[in-house]
């Protein structure tokens, strides 16, 4: 193959690896942009709201279709948290807000360690409304005073007869009282791992799921209490009672049941569990095969369980049994919609992926034909032609050359593998900094353009730089230093690693990873080898044979390496 034609597929390779990069990237967004019904709330009328991919579902007890309301007739775009109906049909949810997190922030949330003050408003205002139904006018639910302003995951629990609102601040760690205009009243001291789903019970005590202290706890609501634990129970593996259990949800069934979701260590692929009154394990509900169960809700003599990853709202009879899902059949249609929107991405995501890896082995052979093509044809302009008579090339006294030719093939691949590394973490910042200004938008195209100029200046002192000795004295040709030094002028040699220095009294110079100019290309995995060590020992010999005035040092490891030669 030509030259030409090798550099022609070379960057073909190139566009379509990006490509497909930005194919994958963009279809696994998409694919996690597609949720289905996440949380579940039966209002004082009966009628069962189910929120699914940025809609409110209405329905009555018998799964008969009453309504579709997207939330944006609320000015909400991406639904966090959880919502809460009145009894007079208003609906008290996170309203839409232009979220900021610093570095230390998100941090602190990926390392599960609480977020601090990191995830507020700071405005003074609650991050809650109260909207109406029918007219879809909101209205702050606290302002001007200690107000819940955390931009994070919440669960709500409303005592509309005490008029109090209990939440779980689940990143905060805290569960907090707040009056009927929003104002915190109390907020608890328990050292609570991101609670989660709270329910208020007949004996005044509020039920939390304790995560990741693996167990269920019943708080005291009084203010002068609050929070403090009056009875706990602790959450057991069903299989193994060695193994964590993450308990996200509950619900109190008629016949005083508990179902607990205890969920996997990412919080997803849970189980149902069935514990008696006193919590201790009676048996695990049988779901579909790849169920994702997320929340729980009870709905008379039955329990409504949303799975967001199979599209589906499972009804479930309090002795475990399962019937047809619920919801009327536009429900269930949007739902199968919805499913089969996701599968088509990941499909797309699946096969971006597989070509990928079939484009960088492609690349990785025409590195290696490229590389055998090339050492072949040096090997042929090295070899002395018997025709022409010609000497060969290193008789004494002519020079010996050393330079980067194979280091520049290595460092193209390096090159790339490094482009394609903040491309992805580039496209991950952007999935996960949606609506949230954690870097400025200038940020990325100033580090990609760092970056090729680095790569563009360090290529060009590879491919300008070599070393050449010859009897008269020593030649340094590096990107714009050139130094020339006879050999009495060579003072000092430093040897450290596979790295030199040379000191003259034109210049100094470092020695890195040579090699002779007449030498074949070699791959990076010579680099690991004692080839190269042996390039480098062979040349520093050769400075030492010429200047042997020099003063030299050479730290111990080297001279084991050598040694080892």
């Amino acid at each position: 193959m030509k030259k030409a034609h090798v550099t022609y597929t070379a960057i073909f390779l190139i566009v379509l690896i990006v490509l497909f990069l930005f194919l994958r990237v963009w279809s696994a967004a998409r694919a996690v942009s597609v949720v289905g019904p996440t949380a579940i709330r039966q209002g004082g009328d009966g009628v069962i709201y189910i929120l699914s991919n940025k809609f409110l579902y209405l329905h009555d007890k018998d799964g008969g279709f009453l309504d579709k309301i997207p939330l944006s007739k609320f000015g909400i775009d991406q639904f966090i948290g959880d919502f809460w109906i009145y009894k007079n049909g208003d609906i008290l949810l996170r309203r839409e807000v232009s979220r900021k997190l610093t570095i230390s922030g998100e941090a602190e949330m990926f390392a599960r360690t609480g977020a601090g003050e990191k995830d507020r408003l700071g405005t003074g205002e609650s991050i809650l409304q109260r909207c109406s139904v029918e007219t879809f006018q909101c209205k702050n639910f606290g302002k001007g005073g200690d107000v819940f302003d955390k931009i994070t995951n919440f669960k709500l629990f409303m005592d509309e007869e005490k008029g109090v609102t209990y939440l779980a601040d689940t990143v905060g760690h805290q569960l907090l009282i707040l009056d009927d205009n929003g104002f915190v009243i109390r907020k608890s001291n328990t050292p609570f791992q991101f609670p989660n789903q709270i329910a208020l019970e007949d004996d005044g005590l509020l039920y939390v799921s304790d995560t990741n202290n693996h167990r269920v706890v019943a708080v005291k609501t009084e203010k002068e209490n609050f929070g403090s634990v009056d009875k706990e129970f602790k959450i057991v593996h069903p299989r193994d009672p060695l193994k964590p259990t993450w308990p996200m949800a509950l619900a109190h069934m008629q016949n005083k049941k508990w179902w607990i979701i205890n969920a996997d260590d990412n919080m997803s692929d849970g189980t149902v569990m069935i514990l008696n009154e006193k919590g201790a394990f009676e048996k695990v509900l049988r779901l579909p095969d790849n169920a994702d169960p997320l929340c729980l809700a009870v709905v008379g003599d039955i329990a409504l369980i949303s799975d967001p990853r199979l599209m589906r709202v499972y009804t479930v009879s309090q002795n475990g049994g399962l019937s047809d899902d619920f919801g009327s059949p536009l429900f269930k249609l949007d739902l199968s919609e919805l499913l089969r929107e996701r599968r088509t991405y990941e499909l797309i995501a699946t096969m971006s992926m597989w070509s990928l890896f079939i484009l960088l082995s492609g690349a990785l052979l025409l590195a290696r034909a490229a590389r055998v093509q090339e050492a072949t044809e040096t090997t042929r302009q090295a070899e002395p032609r018997a025709v022409a008579g010609a000497a060969p090339r290193h008789n004494p006294g002519t020079d010996d050359r050393y330079d980067y030719h194979s280091v520049i093939g290595i460092y193209r691949v390096k090159f790339a593998v490094i482009t394609v590394i903040l491309l992805v973490i580039i496209s991950f910042f952007l999935l996960i900094s949606r609506d949230l200004t954690v870097f400025h938008w200038g940020f990325f195209p100033v580090a990609l353009l760092g970056h090729f100029v680095n790569a563009f200046f360090r290529y060009l002192h590879l491919k300008r730089s070599y070393i050449e000795i010859n009897e008269r004295g020593i030649t340094y040709q590096g990107m714009s230093r050139h130094i020339h030094s006879p050999w009495n002028g060579v003072k000092k040699i430093s040897v450290y690693g596979n790295s030199s220095r040379v000191v003259t009294d034109y210049g100094n110079f470092s020695i890195g990873a040579l090699e002779p100019a007449d030498s074949p290309p070699r791959g990076w995995l010579d680099l690991f080898r004692r080839k190269r060590v042996k390039f480098h020992k062979e040349l520093i010999e050769k400075i030492q044979k010429r200047a042997p005035h020099a003063k030299v040092e050479i730290s111990w490891f080297v001279r084991y390496q050598w040694q080892r030669l």
